[in-house]
């Protein structure tokens, strides 16, 4: 008998053997368990999603319960089956193999927004390019600041070149923020390329950030450059920081820090949302398994939060504070417990329900949620094929990626404001590779509900374009008949001020002219128009306007949507 067999035949090895057999139908056992608690408690929340009288939004306890089914799934899952592994180097691939994985990502990047070009300028756009015109020189734009809140230097330099590239054509801004879009799909793919160990889970987390329709808002509005410009450099701080952890020498290793740094810095003069950022590279850093963590943790730490120190004071200096939107008085009680929460569930249900569950197609909702659901619990099925390092930092991104937009709550039912999704959701599509790289060979295990999966994503998105346009429409109507009525109004004028009630603020989630009235008016006139908009979120309050005296040349108009043009309501000629 020769030694192998001997070995095999072995009391030991036969111990071992049935040791291995009974981890083996433990591991079968649990995830079963957990696969049937999962389709239990999705179909449940899916079907509490349907029926529920009021909308999903109004409610944060079912936004709360919805997503406590993910994280606690995710969580058990880990426990239950994801084995530790050490950090590894993803091997480089050729340079052929990169082109054919980067054309078919810019192909998904752009093909469904390639009807978006039409669109103008929308809401905030049309502030962004007034601040552009009032900068004569690259100093001015760098420090213009269209709402006193705000400081993004970068997106407003963009704005500024754009006049003096394509003379402020909103094609031009469309086009920009596609080809950011189109980078960031490509800076996601080689994100994950050096994260997870197989090209196609990387190819997989690529493409369903190219085609997610949660990326509509930030790649058809053109104000959203701020967003887009703020993930591209945060990603390419991440992917520095993971060249400096596997650089050969002591050069390179420098060199990728340094490249983590200047990328961390641009990523904050985009917007603010990058603040996060340092926490993201510390936990990365904790999460390694090689040896001198601590040590570099000091160091590469130190520089991070050094960096983040001085841009704080920076801003403060120019702002004369922390700027930003009004953080609310219940901000601990409301707004935290759902904001993850929110960006979570949006990730996995992006349905606009104007359109997916509006007058007459309101049988593709219930079959929609079904199907994401379904699609949910694929992930939860799988989360035990993830080693825990890279569960816990894809779950770390979307935790401390959303802190600097607790004050938002995340994106509503029609997908509005799901801009503050675009960094927080990004450890979602690295977690969605993972899953496909690790449930099987190729496509026989993933393939299919990978390429649903896109598929359905794609053509939302497709299809959630269309609002945009027709909130364009409104738009270019809005302000003919405003500039006209100036027209009229101005004969005889010295000064005028006009008070303006019901103008369309948004359209199925697209922004139509919830700002920039103002601007755009006085962009058609060649000159400052004092407008004041009505409106419990507005300037003016309803109630204040009510019992206020008109002056000669103060007028109050209300947009009426049917005719499409501006009545006047009352004048300081009538109350005179």
């Amino acid at each position: 008998m020769s030694a192998s067999r001997a070995t095999r035949g072995s009391p030991a090895s036969r111990s071992r053997g049935e040791a291995a057999s009974r981890a083996g139908r433990a591991h079968k056992l649990d995830r079963r368990l957990v696969s049937i608690a999962a389709v239990i408690a999705v179909g449940s929340v899916a079907l509490v999603w349907c029926l529920l009288p009021l909308p999903l939004h109004s409610s944060w306890q079912a936004y709360l319960a919805a997503s406590l089914v993910v994280l606690i799934a995710a969580l058990g899952r880990a426990l239950l089956g994801a084995e530790d592994q050490a950090s590894h180097d993803a091997p480089k691939p050729p340079l052929g193999r990169a082109l054919g994985a980067y054309l078919p990502l810019l192909a998904l990047a752009t093909l469904p927004y390639l009807h978006s070009l039409s669109v103008g300028l929308l809401s905030d756009d049309l502030g962004m390019l007034w601040a552009a015109r009032a900068s004569p020189g690259l100093g001015d734009a760098l420090n213009a600041r269209p709402l006193p809140a705000f400081y993004r230097p970068l997106p407003m330099l963009l704005w500024w070149a754009g006049l003096r590239l394509w003379a402020g054509a909103p094609a031009g801004y469309h086009v920009a923020n596609l080809l950011l879009h189109a980078v960031n799909s490509l800076l996601v793919f080689s994100l994950a390329r050096r994260l997870i160990p197989s090209r196609y889970g990387a190819l997989m987390a690529g493409s369903l950030f190219a085609v997610h329709p949660l990326h509509v808002e930030p790649t058809v509005w053109a104000c959203c450059n701020s967003d887009l410009l703020c993930l591209c450099f945060s990603l390419l701080s991440l992917l520095s920081l993971e060249a400096y952890l596997t650089a050969p020498s002591v050069a390179r290793r420098r060199l990728a820090l340094a490249g983590s740094l200047v990328g961390l810095c641009l990523a904050l003069v985009s917007k603010e949302a990058a603040m996060a950022l340092p926490g993201v590279v510390v936990l990365r850093l904790v999460l390694t398994q090689k040896a001198g963590r601590w040590p570099r943790l000091a160091s590469v730490g130190g520089l991070q939060a050094l960096l983040l120190a001085s841009y704080l004071v920076w801003r403060m200096h120019k702002v004369g504070g922390l700027g930003g939107y009004p953080v609310p008085l219940n901000l601990w009680n409301t707004v935290v417990p759902t904001s993850l929460l929110r960006h979570v569930v949006a990730f996995f249900f992006p349905l606009n329900r104007t359109l997916v569950g509006g007058s007459g197609t309101e049988w593709v909702y219930l079959p929609a949620v079904v199907g994401m659901a379904g699609g949910l619990v694929w992930w939860i099925r799988h989360l035990s094929c993830v080693p825990a390092w890279r569960l816990w930092y894809w779950f770390g991104l979307v935790v401390l990626l959303t802190t600097p937009a607790w004050a938002f709550g995340g994106p509503t039912w029609e997908l509005e404001h799901s801009r503050y999704s675009l960094l927080p959701t990004l450890g979602l599509f690295l977690l969605f590779g993972d899953l496909c790289a690790g449930t099987g060979p190729g496509w026989r295990h993933s393939g299919l509900v990978a390429a649903s999966t896109a598929l359905v994503a794609l053509a939302l998105t497709a299809w959630y374009v269309f609002p945009w346009r027709e909130a364009h429409r409104r738009t270019e109507r809005a302000i003919a008949a405003g500039d006209a009525l100036l027209g009229k109004l101005e004969r005889g004028q010295h000064s005028l001020e006009l008070y303006v009630q019901g103008l369309p603020e948004s359209y199925q989630g697209a922004q139509v002219l919830r700002n920039g009235f103002q601007h755009a008016l006085s962009l058609r006139r060649g000159r400052w128009v004092h407008v004041q908009m009505v409106g419990r979120e507005a300037g003016v309050p309803p109630e204040v306007m009510a019992q206020s005296v008109l002056l000669p040349g103060d007028y109050l108009v209300r947009w009426q949507t049917r005719p499409g043009q501006f009545v006047v309501v009352r004048s300081g000629e009538m109350e005179r």
